[in-house]
């Protein structure tokens, strides 16, 4: 067997980390003043990226889209009303809280013409909080300094979103300390544990775009107008984007390069520089001239970014060409890189409940394929804690034009692989760009409480290599910041070889070969999967009416009325034929019922002789909902039965229905069990005479044998 590749996503665990702060910051009353002079003592740099990381925005083939769109010489969003005010990071290293959530608002804008404020405090600080509590506790990122001088990237606040910690509001979570100051770094920062999973709005997609501008195999530069036009797009499309460039200092006299025109307010780098700095771009203008720029870049045309150092700075601080917070960067500039498209929807238009083990996620994984060509697959079971339907599950892309195969599994308790049971869907999804990806489910599945489910992907490129992603820790620190991660048995699996394996046993052979090909020891964590279900209702009977005719249809003997715990119903003597009507919970719930194999209508009148032996099933049905199947064994009487109280049967929960109201075969059965009655009084007298008669005949017979015995 040939050995398998690794492509890794993440290697270092600085990779990404943007707006890191180095200097302490200074006393808070100096202000505003004290913000600027802090930010001009920020160490700007990050790590470098990998050649790998790079790849993933820098698209060796660019994504299968259209770009014959006609646009305008010029688009701003703020004329649209669609970018919120620029917002001011102050004393700390946020700048890619700031970037991610203007897009957020901005979208929200776009999509639904919702006007929000978005807490980058909230998003910040729990970005360096691992979790406390769960089977995942103590996974996530820890750091030993301030949390908010730490920076971050995309892949952190796209980690952080997709589990829903965030987004929160600002109103809720300002960025403030708890005294409600904005400067004082000494202050107290931290926000409430019971915060953490405060979340008004849910992430639904981010594509990572291409770059526009690369770097060659060969070390050539390669602007790609192609990529310039797919960012088009999705201004349009969607509203203002995420990206992140290199920024040589906020004020002139503390620029340390010459990329900035603080003039003209006009950025152009002309050579490939890292990343330190995100910020967001709201529209471009194609017009705007080479000759703005301190260094003239190859061509006019310009996009129009908002950055995240208040309104101040452009106008009259940092320089004075009126930008307020905005500046115009050229569509050349070989920095601008990690354009990010993102989708975010309201909570009330989102899901109920995120299953997830991936809580660590795209803040560090890393991506495995087989140079054999062999199927690689992953999975995750989960649990369902109510009645839900799978909405919706996600799969994180790294490779463009991807085609991602989503299959889910209804697994039994002893099922001991994800394909160990029924498949209950199955849908193809073809993915341009890689990034993070909510698949809305075309046919969700219903489940009951405790019911166990499995989510497989099968992650195929354009080459036809299957991939899988999975989350990793590391066992050492790196500039006070370590990455953890938790796992379980019978949480995520791997197919890999023709089977399946749970990735508690898979993990050490891939932390093996990770340390052999890149000299890193990691601890590889869950498969990059979460579902996303939403809460259904059940239809529950909650009784069952018998009413009695005599044999002129007339009404006789005393109705009865039965629970779904009780398991026989016994039919009086008196009663010729019987109907049936059943109460459903909740409105809108229906029932049909059956007298074996035949369906009945409530109050149709059925003989005793039709009920001797048969059985009574009841199936309930619920629109958007699941159903139960109740059967009852049904007990003929020829006499009329004394009274006393049955037992109740156990109810166990687990029984079939269908949302359509179609009559299913049962996984498991309620039984009911009828409670009788004490007997009318006339029933009373009638048994009365038939024992006196009784009597009688057996006096006669007794006399008769007497005499017999006389007369030998």
């Amino acid at each position: 067997m040939k050995k398998k590749k690794i492509f890794r996503a993440l290697p270092l665990m600085m990779a990404g980390i943007l707006c890191t702060s180095t200097a302490f910051p200074v006393s808070a009353d100096e202000g505003e003043d004290a913000a600027r002079l802090f930010r001009e003592d920020n160490n700007f740099g990050r790590a470098p990226l990998s050649e790998e990381q790079e790849r993933m925005y820098q698209y060796p083939e660019l994504p299968a889209v259209s770009t014959n769109a006609l646009f305008p010489e010029k688009f701003d969003l703020r004329e649209e009303g669609d970018v919120t005010p620029v917002r001011d990071q102050g004393i700390w290293g946020t700048c890619w809280a700031f970037g991610i959530l203007s897009a957020a608002e901005g979208n929200l804008l776009r999509e639904y013409d919702i006007e929000t404020d978005l807490s980058e405090h909230h998003l910040a600080w729990f970005t360096w909080q691992p979790e406390t509590s769960g089977s995942q506790a103590g996974e996530g990122i820890s750091v030993t300094g301030l949390p908010l001088t730490y920076g971050g990237s995309m892949y952190l606040s796209t980690a952080m979103l997709s589990a829903w910690k965030g987004a929160a509001l600002e109103e809720d979570i300002p960025y403030t300390d708890s005294d409600g100051e904005v400067y004082n770094p000494y202050g107290d920062w931290s926000v409430d544990e019971s915060r953490r999973y405060d979340s008004s709005y849910q992430l639904r997609n981010i594509n990572f775009l291409p770059n526009p501008t690369v770097i060659t195999d060969t070390g050539e530069y390669l602007y790609r107008p192609q990529a310039t036009e797919i960012m088009k797009g999705a201004l349009m499309e969607t509203g203002v984007l995420d990206a992140s460039y290199y920024a040589d200092g906020s004020l002139p006299e503390y620029a340390t390069e010459d990329y900035f025109n603080y003039d003209t307010g006009a950025q152009y780098a002309d050579q490939h520089k890292e990343a330190n700095h995100e910020v967001s771009i709201v529209g471009w203008d194609d017009t705007y001239p080479a000759e703005n720029f301190k260094i003239r870049p190859e061509g006019d045309g310009a996009w129009i970014v908002k950055n995240s150092w208040g309104t101040g700075w452009g106008s009259g601080i940092g320089g004075n060409w009126g930008g307020e917070g905005y500046f115009y960067m050229s569509y050349y500039d070989r920095s601008l890189c990690d354009v990010n498209q993102v989708s975010i929807v309201p909570e009330e238009q989102g899901n109920d409940h995120n299953y997830q083990y991936d809580y660590l996620g795209t803040a560090r994984w890393w991506n495995f394929y087989s140079d054999d060509s062999s199927l690689r697959r992953e999975a995750n079971i989960f649990e369902v804690q109510g009645n839900e339907q799978i909405s919706a599950v996600s799969a994180a892309t790294n490779e463009a034009n991807m085609t991602v195969t989503v299959d889910i599994y209804k697994l039994g308790p002893e099922a001991d692989s994800p394909e160990d049971g029924q498949k209950a869907a199955s849908q193809e999804v073809f993915f341009p760009y890689t990034g993070y990806h909510v698949i809305e489910l075309e046919e969700p599945v219903m489940l009951r409480a405790g019911e166990k489910f499995a989510v497989v992907l099968t992650k195929t490129g354009t080459d036809g290599l299957t991939w899988t992603s999975v989350e990793a820790g590391d066992d050492y620190s790196v500039a006070g910041m370590t990455y953890t991660s938790k796992i379980n048995e019978g949480e995520s699996y791997i197919f890999l070889n023709g089977k399946w394996e749970d990735m508690i046993t898979a993990k050490e052979s891939m932390e093996k070969e990770i340390e052999e090909s890149f000299g890193q020891q990691v601890e590889v964590g869950n498969v990059l999967i979460k579902a996303f279900t939403d809460e259904i209702p059940a239809a529950e009977l909650t009784s069952l009416k018998i009413e009695g005719f005599d044999a002129n249809g007339q009404p006789a003997g005393e109705g009865l009325e039965v629970g779904p715990s009780e398991t026989q119903i016994t039919i009086p003597a008196d009663m010729e034929y019987v109907s049936f009507e059943a109460a459903v919970q909740p409105d809108g719930g229906t029932a049909e019922i059956k007298v074996g194999d035949r369906v009945i209508q409530p109050g149709e009148k059925i003989s005793r002789m039709e009920l001797k032996g048969a059985e009574i099933t009841v199936t309930t049905a619920v629109p958007g909902g699941i159903g139960n199947t109740y059967t009852f064994t049904v007990d003929v009487s020829d006499t009329a039965p004394s009274g006393g109280d049955g037992e109740e049967g156990e109810d166990n929960g687990q029984v079939s229905g269908s949302p359509n109201g179609e009559n299913t075969p049962s996984q498991n059965t309620k039984t009911v069990q009828h409670v009788n009655t004490a007997p009318k009084t006339g029933d009373s007298q009638g048994m009365m005479t038939a024992v006196y008669a009784a009597g009688l005949l057996i006096s006669a017979f007794a006399a008769a044998a007497a005499i017999r015995r006389k007369r030998r």
